[in-house]
């Protein structure tokens, strides 16, 4: 529900982040994370991080290399990891993103941005997708997005009108 509500209430409603860490585990005492889906997903996780940090945190800048992402990266188990990053390589390329920077920031601060992206993730969280609207979880399943955006949001409410939800 999260993009179908971007697209229809807009940037000056929603501000939308992704926080690519999902289900991983920092290892206490040892500088390793442990993600659900093995070794791939953590790779992953650090370039989508970075593709972040080299692009800046505006949704708009960064969701079409995510999205390229999302539709190209497979899901599951993975730890052929020259097909992940030849799989983001594409992605950046296919979105005039330097992979040469994104490659860099992977490699120079992956295990820190992992870090800030752990602290980021909300640490009641079960399953991923996690949304949070002015920090109250919402289930997709069970609630709308857009009717919750709109009766949390306290600005000029025309695009919540126009998409019929006020």
């Amino acid at each position: 529900q999260v993009l179908p509500a971007y697209n229809e209430l807009g940037a000056s409603i929603m501000n939308v982040s992704i926080v690519p860490f999902g289900n991983a585990r920092i290892l206490a005492g040892t500088n390793e994370v442990r993600c659900q889906h093995g070794p791939g997903e953590c790779l992953a996780n650090e370039y989508q991080q970075c593709i972040i940090e080299v692009l800046g945190n505006s949704f708009d800048s960064y969701w079409p290399v995510m999205e390229c992402l999302e539709s190209k990266l497979p899901m599951g188990y993975q730890t052929n990891l020259e097909y992940i990053t030849s799989i983001v390589e594409s992605c950046c390329n296919d979105h005039d993103l330097l992979f040469e920077q994104v490659s860099e920031c992977q490699q120079s601060s992956g295990y820190e941005n992992q870090l800030k992206y752990s602290a980021m993730t909300p640490s009641d969280h079960t399953y991923v997708p996690w949304v949070v609207v002015n920090g109250v979880h919402i289930d997709e399943e069970l609630q709308d997005l857009k009717t919750f955006v709109c009766a949390a949001y306290s600005g000029n409410e025309q695009a919540c009108i126009a998409a019929n939800v006020l």
